[in-house]
């Protein structure tokens, strides 16, 4: 990613293909990307994916790995972390709520 932002602000390529956050996060975070020229994102998204976290029915633990799974999502949105986290890595606040709605479900 960071040498994809690299020949993008030196102008040798005219678009890369990447989330927001995880270059907004590199374009703050590395010495290298932070000389350069803005870069300006361009909606709409390309795609977008869903991520599933899957536990073998035929593993002895894996109702108690799922319990605490689920506790542990409830107790970060609920104490304000989950928020922190996100916005803390660039998160806009309206994206971060609507995650965090997600969540809650």
């Amino acid at each position: 990613m960071i040498s994809s932002l690299r020949v993008l602000q030196l102008g040798r390529v005219d678009l890369v293909a990447g989330t927001k956050e995880v270059g907004e996060y590199w374009l703050n975070n590395h010495p290298q990307l932070q000389t350069g020229q803005p870069i300006v994102y361009i909606p709409p998204h390309l795609a977008s994916h869903y991520l599933y976290i899957i536990f073998s029915k035929s593993a002895a633990q894996s109702k108690q790995q799922l319990m605490q799974l689920e506790n542990g999502f409830n107790t970060i949105v609920n104490n304000g972390e989950a928020a922190q986290v996100l916005l803390s890595h660039g998160f806009l606040e309206a994206k971060t709520e609507q995650y965090l709605q997600f969540l809650k479900r």
